[in-house]
C-alpha cells in the first residue's frame, strides 16, 4: 500500500509526505523544500528494491536463496550487509547474530501465528547459531546445512541509511524518514529542528 501526498505549508514551503508498508512495518517519509515528490518516491523506490533482495520471506531474494539453497552469489548490498552483520557479530561477542534465522522461525515472529516455545525446541535449534555457520568471499555466500540468515536486525538500519542519502543528494531541505522506528531527521532551512517524541514504557499514552 502506498500514498503519496503533497501540499504548500508555511510560507508557501512544498512538502511531500509518502506512507508504506514494507520490511513488515509501517514507514513514513516527509519532505520539505525543493523536488520533495520526487525524493521520497525515490526513497519507495530504494526500500521496495532493498526488500527484494534482503527479506527472509520473499523467495526471489538474495538472502532467501541462499537459505533455501545453502550458497549463493548474492547482490552487493546483500553481501557488504552480511559482511557488516558478521564484524557486528565478532565485536559483540554474538550478542548480535542473523544466524538466528532458525529461532525467528520457530517463534514464529514475523507470522500470523507467533507463539512462545519451549526450552527444548530452542535447545535443539541453538546449535544451528553462530557467525561460524557462514563462509563468505565477496559476493560468494555458504552456509552450513540447517542453519539460515535473517538480517531483520539490520536491514531497516541499512534502509534508513541509504534514504538519508537521497534525501540529502535531492536537495531537501529538510526530512525525516521513520523507517519503523528507526528514524533518521535533519534540516538544512534554519528553521526548528525536529522534534522527536519518545514513548513513556509507563504509559503508552504519555510521552
Amino acid at each position: 500500500v502506498l500514498l503519496a501526498l503533497s501540499l504548500c505549508g508555511c510560507g508557501g514551503t512544498q512538502e511531500s509526505r509518502l506512507e508504506l508498508f514494507a520490511m513488515d512495518t509501517y514507514m513514513v517519509i516527509t519532505a520539505e523544500g525543493g523536488d520533495t515528490e520526487e525524493a521520497v518516491k525515490s526513497v519507495s523506490r530504494e526500500i521496495s528494491r532493498l526488500e527484494s533482495v534482503l527479506s527472509r520471506t520473499i523467495d526471489t531474494s538474495s538472502v532467501s536463496r541462499l537459505n533455501t539453497e545453502g550458497s549463493a552469489v548474492l547482490d552487493e548490498d546483500t553481501s557488504s550487509l552480511l559482511a557488516a552483520a558478521l564484524t557486528y557479530s565478532a565485536d559483540t561477542n554474538g550478542a548480535f547474530d542473523v544466524t538466528i534465522a532458525p529461532l525467528v522461525e520457530l517463534w514464529g515472529i514475523t507470522s500470523d501465528d507467533p507463539r512462545v516455545p519451549s526450552q527444548e525446541e530452542i535447545d535443539a535449534l541453538l546449535p544451528l547459531v553462530g557467525g561460524g555457520h557462514i563462509r563468505l568471499d565477496g559476493q560468494n555466500a555458504a552456509l552450513d546445512e540447517g542453519c539460515a540468515v535473517d538480517l531483520g536486525g539490520i536491514a531497516k538500519g541499512y534502509a534508513s541509511d541509504r534514504a538519508a542519502e537521497l534525501l540529502t543528494n535531492g536537495g531537501t531541505e529538510r526530512a525525516c524518514a521513520n523507517l519503523g522506528g528507526n528514524v533518521y531527521v535533519y534540516s538544512q532551512s534554519g528553521r526548528d529542528a525536529w522534534n522527536v517524541a519518545i514513548q513513556d514504557p509507563k504509559g503508552k499514552d504519555g510521552y
